[in-house]
């Protein structure tokens, strides 16, 4: 039976190994790197700021101009709609002036085709 057993070392206790000294160069490094690229964030930011404080003040210009031009046409609709409402009431009263002087030509030629038609 001796043969079975497995010939397992014994289990040695020894202390961990010192804990090496920490190296703060590498912390230092990194936080100054996030500081720097927190502030380039910070700077960018404020010049998208910027840059949309501009765009702002444009479309406003921009939307000034395009409510002028919308009173501007409003007002040119309202024109043309009086200045075709008077031709068409000034083309009525020639077309109904020409109608009359038609009708009074036409009598004055009938009238001379009756009295040149009577003698006979």
């Amino acid at each position: 039976m001796n043969q079975n057993k497995i010939n397992v070392p014994p289990q040695q206790q020894a202390t961990p190994p010192p804990i090496p000294p920490h190296d703060n160069g590498w912390t230092l490094n990194a936080i100054n790197s996030l500081s720097a690229s927190v502030g380039r964030l910070e700077q960018s930011a404020a010049n998208i700021e910027k840059t949309l404080d501009k765009l702002d003040k444009r479309f406003e210009k921009v939307e000034d101009k395009v409510t002028g031009m919308d009173r501007r046409i409003y007002a040119a609709g309202i024109v043309i709609v009086i200045l075709i409402s008077v031709g068409g009431f000034i083309v009525n009263k020639a077309v109904d002036f020409g109608m009359d002087m038609a009708k009074e030509a036409i009598k004055a030629e009938q009238q001379d085709n009756n009295k040149n038609e009577q003698p006979r």
